[in-house]
């Protein structure tokens, strides 16, 4: 019963929360303000930078029906999550009629309702999209070799493992390796078992203070074996799709992981049509 109560009192502040942050910000913008959606007691939280006007703008949902949604939801769809069901949203809560990266007065306007939703969900770990989102929780300046300094190496913002990773659109673009992406879901999986150790340097500090970052065990070591790990698989995958395997019986050879959306997109990138089950 204490839990049932529990819920309904999350879902009444989340939605207090939302009604609040349409009327507000609906004063400062002449499109669409997005809130974030998903599950409210979900361990894990996406942020992006803003709605896309393309996007979330048109649909009013964050992260979901944009290329860097659809693509955000294969990825982690093929590791076997419910990506619906993640808590995602941005850090500035409506779009631009040209896509342009937000303002710093913006961001100040929206940031105290990415800060109360944070609070609300309490997720165990939070996926920052991109090099000016995964600066902000890092209390830092944002640069053009941030993300290449960063990625994929998590930090403490309060109690929350931030974890920091190049933005779908970049990766979209050309900019970077889908295996990125695959990195960082493995290191989400990690976390979330208990499975990759994490030790602050020194104590944690407050929101005004800033964040520390965090000490993983061996990390270049763990990214490195993780490189190694998925090029071994992706080479099976190959070998095994040569003997005219279809996904769905290349995916049972793994026990199920990765998963076939995974698997097609490997064959893909390696220029092998896939074989449809006869």
């Amino acid at each position: 019963m204490e839990e049932v109560e529990s819920k309904l009192d999350k879902n009444k502040e989340w939605q207090e929360l939302k009604k609040a942050c349409l009327i507000d910000l609906a004063k400062k913008t002449e499109l669409n303000v997005v809130f974030g959606e998903g599950n409210l007691d979900s361990e894990i939280m996406i942020v992006g930078l803003r709605p896309s006007v393309y996007g979330g703008d048109k649909t009013l949902r964050p992260l979901i029906d944009s290329k860097s949604g659809k693509f955000m939801k294969e990825v982690f769809n093929s590791y076997n999550f419910n990506y619906e069901k993640i808590y995602r949203t941005n850090l500035v809560k409506f779009a631009n009629s040209d896509n342009q990266k937000p303002s710093s007065e913006e961001i100040d306007e929206c940031k105290i309702y990415l800060e109360k939703e944070i609070a609300i969900i309490r997720p165990k770990i939070i996926l920052s999209l991109g090099g000016e989102v995964s600066a902000y929780f890092k209390g830092e300046r944002y640069n053009i070799i941030f993300m290449n300094r960063n990625a994929n190496k998590p930090f403490y913002y309060n109690d929350y493992i931030i974890i920091p990773t190049f933005h779908p659109s970049y990766i979209l673009r050309g900019g970077g390796s889908n295996k990125s992406y695959d990195i960082t879901v493995n290191l989400i999986n990690e976390i979330l078992k208990g499975g990759h150790k994490i030790t602050m340097s020194k104590k944690s500090k407050t929101k005004e203070e800033g964040c520390d970052d965090v000490n993983t065990e061996a990390d270049e070591k763990n990214v490195k074996k993780q490189k190694k790990y998925d090029d071994e698989v992706e080479k099976k995958i190959i070998a095994l799709a040569k003997q005219s395997k279809t996904p769905s019986e290349i995916s049972k050879e793994f026990n199920g992981h990765p998963a076939v959306p995974k698997i097609k997109r490997v064959l893909l990138a390696a220029g092998i049509s896939v074989k449809k089950k006869e």
